[in-house]
């Protein structure tokens, strides 16, 4: 199981809210608590359908936090030592929950990348990374994508290597240039609908296709993606779809 919910931005977000930094971390820790409850309702009515659901602690970008679509261009302007601040305590808080792994996704930005690789380091939890690009060569941020993936194809706390939130027309490129750098990594895409969100209306424009998203998975599979979901806008009728044309599904 996939539990979603760009955790990385909660924590400072409730402390500006008024709560304390207990609180914040109960929180947090509920989230996980409520993936638990949810999975072993699941296993109650599934228990031989062959399926062991996981958690995954959603780890987002800075960008996020500053709900200002910042996530979308991946310059902040600030430092490494600001990034590794902001995203430090939420992962030590997570890395000794029960999640099963962490999720680094939607990361814009190559200069949060290397942070993120570095907090990787001092925890027991393994993690997926996972890019949001501008097109199909290079992050938000500009930073080829070759560059990016080369940095983590060695790396043994990262076991997938991918793309999110990034529009489907550009996912058939990337996983050709991941594929190439990866190693022997999993790659894992979920991209959105393929719409554009507009920051300062906090709206998508666009349409979003199902039919065609689902004809472009097949090609996804074919081309070596071993992870598959979805992102912004992407809603049940999407992913029923992948799993109806997924192998043994």
């Amino acid at each position: 199981m996939y539990y979603d919910g760009q955790l990385s931005s909660l924590y400072p977000g409730f402390m500006a809210n008024g709560h304390d930094r207990d609180a914040a971390e109960s929180f947090i820790l509920e989230s996980i608590l409520l993936a638990e409850t949810a999975i072993k309702r699941f296993m109650a009515s599934n228990s031989d359908n062959g399926l062991i659901p996981r958690i995954a602690a959603s780890i987002g970008p800075y960008g996020a936090y500053l709900a200002d679509g910042s996530e979308y261009h991946g310059c902040y302007g600030v430092s490494s030592e600001a990034l590794k601040e902001y995203h430090l305590n939420r992962i030590r808080i997570l890395d000794h929950s029960n999640a099963d792994f962490f999720a680094f996704e939607t990361i814009p930005s190559f200069q949060e990348a290397k942070v993120l690789a570095e907090l990787l380091e001092e925890t027991e939890k393994t993690a997926w990374i996972s890019f949001s690009c501008k097109d199909g060569n290079h992050l938000n941020d500009g930073t080829d994508i070759t560059e990016c993936v080369s940095f983590f194809a060695n790396n043994p706390k990262i076991f997938a290597i991918g793309v999110n939130c990034t529009a489907p027309k550009y996912i058939s490129g990337l996983i050709k240039s991941i594929k190439a750098k990866s190693g022997s990594k999993k790659i894992i895409v979920y991209p959105n609908s393929g719409e554009a969100y507009n920051a300062e209306s906090k709206t998508w424009v666009g349409l979003s296709d199902p039919v065609l998203f689902v004809t472009m998975v097949k090609e996804w599979i074919e081309l070596g993606a071993d992870i598959l979901g979805g992102c912004c806008r992407i809603g049940p009728d999407h992913i029923k779809s992948i799993r109806d044309i997924l192998p043994n599904n």
